[in-house]
């Protein structure tokens, strides 16, 4: 169960073959080297021929006026401020159990606010603290 291609023609890898041919001009002390060329690149003047001015119509198109792709990218604006949670002094706590809104609160808001009811919170799970909190009411 071999994969076999059709067709393929194997690359030389540039990098690799330009060390090579450094290793080699230094070990037979050569004063040049021959020039590796990379046949994975395009060749671009081949695509200009072809293509003409469809690709300049195309980016014109694509990008805005002005666009430099080698230019450093624009920083992104800073997300709004988050919304202050509110304090336990702050919540009309009947409205929210009443409303079902009660569960949204924070622990640590509903703790605070239990406190302030003279009722003890040690250990208790938020569940727990709802459930508290809607006896009171």
């Amino acid at each position: 169960s071999k994969l076999k291609l059709k067709k393929f023609i194997p690359v030389e890898n540039a990098g690799l073959q330009t060390v090579y041919k450094m290793v080699e001009a230094h070990a037979l002390h050569k004063e040049t080297m021959e020039k590796v060329e990379d046949e994975t690149l395009p060749d671009l003047e081949r695509m200009k021929r072809k293509l003409g001015d469809r690709s300049e119509n195309f980016l014109r198109e694509v990008y805005q006026e002005g666009y430099d792709p080698d230019s450093k990218p624009k920083k992104a604006k800073p997300a709004a401020a988050p919304k202050p949670k509110p304090s336990a002094d702050e919540i009309d706590m009947k409205s929210a159990v009443t409303s079902g809104t009660v569960n949204k609160l924070t622990v640590d808001v509903l703790k605070t606010w239990l406190k302030t009811q003279g009722v003890a919170v040690t250990g208790k799970k938020k569940a727990q603290l709802i459930e508290d909190i809607q006896q009171l009411f």
